[in-house]
């Protein structure tokens, strides 16, 4: 794995596991396009680029090991945990758009 550039969302950084995630074409070079969120995110919180941090996608794959499987996939991804198994599925509806920029 390279050591890429992720946007991740506060609540994933302060430990939690990675609920929701999605790959989307880079913007910069170093940027690996996965964005990684706990699920507790609502509308309101995603809508604040405040909540969110750029880190390194070996940390979060630190945190949540079973993403080590997903991050090389190309673009455009997104996964869900099932409430069911616990496992992340793909989503294959998933709308992508351009909501979180890198600075």
């Amino acid at each position: 794995m390279k050591c890429d550039i992720c946007i991740v969302s506060k609540m994933v950084a302060a430990n939690r596991k990675v609920d929701f995630c999605y790959r989307e074409e880079p913007e910069t070079a170093d940027d690996s396009g996965w964005r990684f969120f706990s699920g507790e995110e609502d509308q309101q919180y995603s809508d604040s680029q405040e909540n969110f941090v750029l880190c390194g996608l070996e940390a979060v794959v630190e945190v949540s090991p079973e993403l080590n499987e997903l991050v090389e996939l190309p673009w455009p991804i997104a996964f869900e945990r099932s409430q069911l198994t616990g496992e992340l599925l793909q989503i294959h509806d998933y709308h992508f758009g351009r909501d979180l920029l890198l600075c």
